[in-house]
């Protein structure tokens, strides 16, 4: 992220681009090869062998190279249209879009709690509580064999009434802050989470029950009992948490076990809570219990169990639910949408960064409470390059950006042309010590009205135009990005068969 002015009360941010590879036209780089490689056997077998294999190897070169070329408007080429709508289809032959807990399910052993219940890529994950002498017990959540992850509760304030110099703070600190993620030792990523919905004003009867006092006037009572019994339903509640995910890699080492997992992030964590809560708006920063993230995951899936954790965190007690117990009784995954637990959820990523420099308030419209959902929730999932890995990626961008604005001598595209000004201000700022990192965006709307589904995805969508974001659907795909806009660190990229290095070549 750059800064593109100084001054607080009109700075703008921005160099956010896709990374691309060089090719011919919109081929990538593996398309080209492919294609002039094909060509070139083709010519090959047609002048040694025969004219007739070579003009038929042609002919399949082009047949596999159009697909390639031709992109649906979010970039995704022909094979990866044509993949999703075939792995959607055979997972729902198999029975495998939809979802029913056994009755008697789950173990516990060893301080874990598992496996989950949840469908997907929560299947396998665990929950563990691990004592932090600042805070007591922590959970810990283990979505895979090498994945651990922590939830940091973000008591964060409305930045309505904030003044430019305060919020350009905050937006510095807040860079600064994922800027030192590459140098904390086994963090893969982190996530942040902005979820609302409507006030179910359980906390706010435990205030002005605790308040109330029988000797006060009627008229006070009154009044208290009047704003307990109709503030909550016009009102919208919203949570932020980060979730630092954490690998159990460790360079020229063999994989950190389970102990030794535990250990460094009871090391780390308090590092990490003290770094965030530093100048970055984000309150007072504490890690969460296991409890509260087993609300946070039931809730998800069951709008209208959040009234009942509100109550039993309002009087101070357990909920008494495990994690085997936190994922929904029935799920269906269609082909836009998920349905589960009387409610349905659509999820959206985004395909498109704001162009251009924008303000720090930028994506205020999609954060900010949205009357008409039963529960929204907005995941911005960051993913650090290393230091040697970043400086690679800063120079081939910029080879890229700069082959292609010379494509045509004399008709330089503006796209090209501010796709090379923000790959040579990235690769400046890299070369000054900033970092790289890879960002994505998920947006979950859930209704709970049978006919609330269109209302949310013209909702989502508005909001995503007021936001500059380019937002598509998740077709094919609805249950896992669920799971990944949950903000428990399930990162999408850890599951999919295509590598980075062969998604960003084509």
């Amino acid at each position: 992220m750059s800064t593109t002015t100084h001054s607080p009360a009109d700075a703008r941010y921005g160099g956010w681009h896709k990374v691309t590879s060089p090719g011919i036209g919109r081929l990538g780089l593996a398309g080209t090869v492919l294609g002039i490689g094909g060509l070139v056997v083709a010519f090959l077998v047609g002048s040694l062998a025969s004219p007739l294999a070579g003009l038929v190897l042609a002919v399949l070169t082009v047949a596999g190279v159009l697909p390639l070329v031709a992109r649906t408007r979010d970039g995704r080429t022909g094979y990866g249209w044509a993949g999703a709508r075939a792995g959607f289809g055979w997972a729902k032959a198999r029975g495998r879009t939809r979802y029913t807990p056994a009755l008697l399910g789950g173990r516990t052993g060893m301080g874990w709690s598992g496996p989950s219940p949840a469908p997907g890529l929560l299947a396998r994950s665990q929950l563990r509580g691990v004592i932090v002498p600042l805070w007591g017990e922590v959970g810990v959540l283990r979505t895979r064999a090498t994945r651990w992850t922590v939830l940091l509760e973000c008591p964060v304030d409305s930045a309505a009434l904030v003044d430019p110099d305060t919020l350009a703070g905050w937006t510095e600190a807040w860079g600064h802050w994922l800027a030192s993620l590459p140098h904390e030792s086994q963090v893969h990523a982190a996530t942040v989470t902005v979820e609302s919905a409507p006030d179910t004003g359980q906390a706010l009867v435990a205030e002005t029950t605790r308040l109330a006092h029988p000797g006060a006037p009627t008229l006070a009572a009154e009044f208290l009992h009047e704003v307990a019994t109709t503030w909550p339903g016009r009102s919208q509640a919203t949570r932020v948490w980060v979730a630092i995910v954490f690998t159990t890699a460790r360079p020229g080492q063999r994989p950190a076990t389970p102990g030794q997992m535990c250990d460094l992030i009871t090391e780390r964590l308090p590092g990490l809570c003290a770094s965030l809560a530093r100048g970055t708006g984000a309150g007072q920063v504490a890690p969460m219990t296991p409890d509260q993230i087993v609300a946070i995951a039931r809730t998800a899936y069951d709008p209208g169990a959040a009234g009942l954790f509100d109550a039993a965190a309002a009087a101070g007690i357990d909920h008494g639910l495990t994690w085997a117990q936190a994922g929904p009784v029935a799920a269906d995954e269609s082909w836009d949408h998920l349905r589960h637990d009387g409610a349905t959820s659509i999820t959206y990523k985004m395909t498109s960064a704001p162009a251009g420099d924008v303000p720090a308030r930028v994506l205020a419209p999609l954060l900010d409470p949205t009357p008409g959902l039963a529960r929204k929730r907005v995941t911005l999932i960051y993913r650090h390059h290393q230091a040697a890995e970043a400086a690679r990626i800063a120079d081939a961008d910029l080879r890229t950006a700069a082959s292609r604005a010379g494509e045509r001598r004399g008709q330089v595209r503006a796209e090209h042309a501010a796709a090379l000004a923000d790959a040579r201000r990235s690769a400046d700022e890299q070369a000054a010590g900033a970092g790289l990192t890879r960002l994505s965006l998920v947006v979950t709307a859930t209704v709970t009205e049978p006919d609330g589904l269109a209302v949310a995805r013209t909702l989502v969508e508005q909001l995503g135009a007021r936001s500059r974001l380019q937002l598509r659907a998740c077709y094919g795909s609805q249950s896992a990005a669920f799971t990944a806009a949950l903000g428990l660190g399930v990162l999408p990229t850890d599951v999919t068969r295509i590598p980075d290095t062969l998604r960003d070549a084509l």
